[in-house]
């Protein structure tokens, strides 16, 4: 993936189609009709968007082009982790677990995961 291509909220929504199976656009625009109100030229334009970012790509299949992501859904998440983590807390993961904290966003099953979390990653920098 690209360093700087980001998936915006819009794109998000057509990956999560094609991250479950590649798809034509008429495929698309359909459950993107249904689902969401976007219309065909709506759907094509994002589709080549996408494309020239490098984020999905397509194949010959009979008479359609069928549609498929050239990036996985952990390129993206991580992608987009470390660019919330650059803007919101300037790079310092402990400032956004501190947020969190103080939010009182964690249930104690987070509590519990984050400090799985970290004491593997002690146990691998031993």
């Amino acid at each position: 993936m690209h360093q700087h291509a980001t998936v915006s909220n819009s794109e998000w929504t057509i990956m999560e189609l094609l991250w479950e199976k590649p798809h034509t656009l008429m495929e698309l625009v359909a459950q993107l009709h249904a689902s969401v109100g976007w219309s065909k030229s709506t759907v094509a334009t994002m589709i080549r968007r996408m494309s020239e970012k490098g984020i999905v790509c397509s194949a010959e299949q009979g008479r359609a082009k069928v549609f498929s992501p050239a990036v996985t859904r952990e390129e993206v998440s991580v992608q987009e982790t470390q660019s919330l983590l650059q803007r919101a807390y300037h790079g310092s993961i402990g400032l956004l677990v501190s947020t969190m904290v103080q939010e009182n966003s964690l249930t104690a099953a987070d509590i519990e995961d984050l400090s799985r979390i970290l004491e593997e990653a002690r146990e691998e920098k031993k």
